[in-house]
């Protein structure tokens, strides 16, 4: 049976850190993770296939210019419909590291999401 999974990204791009709740402290800077959800819908029994959104709520004390997140690909067939979002505004899919942009890539590890 086809594995599909079709995750739809409406987060700030965080992660920067490991992916546990809590507060990290690096220099001046810290990260807290006050809420963290995931909501699974639109699934399709038939084709395997369902929606996986992510959403945080984060804290951000001092600088910082980007984040990352690896998602392990090991037991999926693919991901697609990727969307990321910061304070309501869509960021753009492309590798240029500007301001308003994300990247996807595939990795040994899985899809990063920077």
């Amino acid at each position: 049976m086809l594995k599909k999974l079709a995750a739809v990204f409406a987060a700030v791009l965080v992660l920067s850190v490991s992916a546990s709740a809590g507060t990290v402290v690096a220099q001046d800077r810290t990260v807290t993770w006050q809420r963290w959800d995931v909501t699974i819908d639109n699934v399709n029994t038939t084709r395997n296939q369902f929606d996986v959104t992510e959403s945080y709520d984060v804290r951000f004390d001092g600088q910082f210019t980007f984040g990352s997140v690896v998602i392990p690909t090991d037991r999926l067939d693919s991901i697609g419909s990727i969307q990321v979002t910061e304070e309501g505004q869509t960021l753009q899919g492309n590798c240029s590291q500007r301001a308003g942009t994300y990247c996807a890539t595939n990795t040994p590890d899985g899809l990063s999401i920077t």
